[in-house]
């Protein structure tokens, strides 16, 4: 099962597409609100940013990357 860490790594070795397509299936497997600030990062428009922020911040409130970044979005 792909983890959280694989999507990162995936990431930093420059496969952004490997990594969105593992991504979608963590957040099917196992959402949490990390995955989800994660594919807030990913995401190209601040709408799409917010979506998933939105998610991310209904599984944890108290989430503060999300919280921060959906403010710097004006959310």
């Amino acid at each position: 099962m792909a983890s959280l860490n694989d999507v990162k790594k995936l990431t930093k070795s420059g496969k952004r597409k490997e990594a969105a397509q593992m991504l979608q299936q963590v957040l099917r497997e196992k959402p949490s609100a990390d995955a989800w600030y994660y594919a807030a990062t990913m995401a190209k428009g601040a709408e799409s940013k917010q979506k998933y922020l939105q998610k991310a911040l209904v599984m944890n409130p108290r989430h503060g990357p999300s919280k921060k970044m959906m403010q710097q979005l004006g959310g």
